[in-house]
């Protein structure tokens, strides 16, 4: 015995499912023993189609999310950890006539740098994994270049966020201290 499935759209004026009882009612005079089954409207049967890939999409942004994070956390780490390395040079610097602004130089060429090879291997690697990641996205397109250009500016923006901190650790350095300290 083969199981047939008829589908009938109706184009209705306001909720669709108010006509639900109405619905029933007139395919049950055609044929009673004929059941009525998944009424939905027709936001229900897309929001149906898409959920998979939007989940995705969302999936994939919990982890961009965490990986910015984790980049940000990394950055911080690497420039912290190189501004109290040269704590006893920064010092030196400072006794000698060195600026604020010259340690700040300093402070955020090392970020600049660490922004410069990020894009230099991430662009193009970007690029090479649009394609592998094509399929999982809905609602945006991989190759969308106001999409690349938020996310570099957003890389940008957390690497000079991460700098702060130790930015503001580099140019409060006192040298009487730092020398002692050698």
């Amino acid at each position: 015995m083969a199981i047939r499935e008829t589908w009938f759209v109706l184009r209705t004026q306001g909720d669709a499912l108010a006509l639900t009882h109405a619905v029933q009612g007139v395919v049950h005079s055609l044929d009673s023993s004929m059941p009525v089954v998944r009424l939905r409207s027709m936001e229900q049967v897309v929001s149906d189609a898409v959920a998979r890939r939007s989940a995705n999409t969302w999936l994939i942004t919990v982890f961009s999310l965490a990986a910015l994070l984790l980049s940000s956390l990394g950055i911080y780490g690497v420039i912290s950890q190189s501004v109290s390395q040269r704590t006893h040079e920064i010092g030196i610097r400072i006794a000698l006539g060195a600026s604020r602004r010259d340690i700040s130089k300093i402070v955020f060429w090392e970020g600049g740098r660490l922004v410069l090879m990020g894009l230099t291997i991430g662009v193009p690697v970007s690029f090479a994994a649009s394609s592998l990641i094509r399929t999982l996205l809905f609602g945006i397109s991989p190759d969308d270049s106001m999409t690349r250009m938020l996310v570099i500016t957003a890389m940008v923006i957390t690497v000079f966020t991460s700098l702060i901190v130790p930015l503001w650790r580099a140019v409060h350095v006192e040298p009487q201290a730092a020398l002692r300290e050698s």
